[in-house]
């Protein structure tokens, strides 16, 4: 099982950055146990009072999960749409998972940006936003999913800020392959780091600077390579090229664009995690800066 940042109830853990939880609406102090921020709405009774209470101090009875988010919308982070073909449900539980772990990690870098600026004194305030918020803010609105019955030879197209097409696969012996998204969830993140590259009019290679020695190498056919394979045997040091797995699995970049292919699987990278190796390490250091520097983008 690969570790997690978020907690058993649902939030994300900050703890190991700054000690705190993330409740969407405040922050909550684990170690108190108590919530960092005053509650903006005055529950009823005595223990109400206390503004800065988790759940009543009784949280076998009650439960907070919202830290009672005033701005809390329903809005909607995905819609599906259909293109010859119907949405199984597993599709749709698949598709919405990875849409909302991506906005999660959207949100963390927004908020620790504002946060940062708040201390810094470069803003007057700061309220942390919460996934749907985040999503809205670099989508500008929710992601369309659409479920189309063609076979084009790849899985998946993002055309444009937030829309996806998602495929049927034609294997090599013409069986054709219906659930290739459910069985490979994070493929919509890696649709996603396209979405961003959508997002923020990244045109040109240059434009994010991806260094040299990050780009994979091609095969003979100039499909991207995804094992390192030296000579017959795998690099036991670099095996994935920095990547945490191999091929539909943490790396989906297959034929085209090369840096555009390598900024996606590297999107997955940066909402999952990275290779424990030193190339690994580089990955996470590109993408951190690079993210940031997208953020700051942002009004």
């Amino acid at each position: 099982m690969s570790p997690t940042q978020y907690t058993y109830t649902g939030q994300y853990s900050y703890t190991a950055d700054f000690g705190l939880m993330f409740y969407n609406a405040r922050w909550y102090d684990p170690y108190l146990k108590r919530f960092a921020q005053a509650d903006t709405i005055v529950p009823p009774g005595a223990q109400g009072l206390d503004r800065y209470l988790y759940a009543l101090n009784s949280p076998i009875q009650y439960k907070d999960p919202s830290g009672h988010c005033q701005q809390r919308t329903n809005r909607t982070m995905v819609t599906f749409t259909s293109e010859g073909q119907d949405w199984t449900q597993q599709e749709m539980d698949v598709v919405c998972q990875q849409i909302y772990n991506v906005a999660i990690a959207e949100a963390k870098m927004i908020n620790s940006r504002n946060y940062l600026l708040w201390r810094m004194g470069e803003i007057d305030s700061y309220r942390p936003i919460g996934p749907s918020t985040a999503l809205y803010t670099i989508h500008n609105g929710p992601i369309e999913a659409v479920r189309s019955n063609e076979t084009p030879g790849w899985a998946a197209y993002t055309r444009s800020e937030n829309e996806i097409v998602f495929y049927n696969i034609r294997t090599p012996d013409g069986t054709i392959i219906t659930n290739y998204v459910a069985n490979h969830p994070r493929l919509v993140t890696h649709e996603m780091g396209h979405a961003v590259i959508n997002a923020f009019g990244i045109n040109e290679a240059t434009d994010i600077n991806i260094p040299s020695d990050l780009l994979r190498p091609l095969m003979g056919d100039s499909s991207i390579d995804h094992l390192n394979d030296i000579n017959g045997a795998v690099d036991p040091n670099e095996p994935f090229f920095g990547y945490a797995g191999g091929f539909e699995d943490y790396q989906f970049g297959y034929i085209g664009s090369r840096w555009r292919e390598e900024f996606a699987d590297m999107f997955v990278g940066w909402v999952y995690h990275f290779g424990d190796t030193p190339m690994g390490a580089q990955r996470n250091a590109f993408m951190q800066l690079t993210m940031v520097n997208l953020v700051d983008l942002i009004p």
